[in-house]
């Protein structure tokens, strides 16, 4: 939770900071949740044991103007590799898992 007195920059002043909108997907023999988290971007977890999350992707960048992303909802097609994300502060974006070690 960040406040006005945590020191982390990734906590912006007057930022929400709270999961919002998941969808819960299974591909194969895993269950992966996509949720948008507001300030602090779009997450993927394996939720295969929901008893033990995974995070297995993450996205948190600035808009176009620079702003930080204030995402509050997230759009998936079952089976389709693209997830859509819209951030109250720059439109729309069109996510993939790009897979691990990739930086993307």
């Amino acid at each position: 939770l960040c406040s006005s007195t945590v020191t982390d920059v990734s906590c912006v002043e007057g930022g929400t900071y709270s999961s919002h909108n998941v969808i819960v997907e299974t591909q194969g023999n895993k269950v992966l949740a996509y949720i948008a988290w507001y300030n602090d971007g779009i997450m993927v977890l394996d939720i295969t044991d929901p008893y033990s999350p995974v995070e297995i992707a993450r996205y948190l960048g600035n808009n176009e103007a620079g702003v930080l992303n204030d995402f509050w909802g997230i759009y998936k097609t079952p089976n389709d590799p693209f997830f859509y994300a819209s951030d109250r502060n720059g439109g729309l974006y069109v996510m993939k898992m790009k897979g691990a070690g990739s930086g993307k």
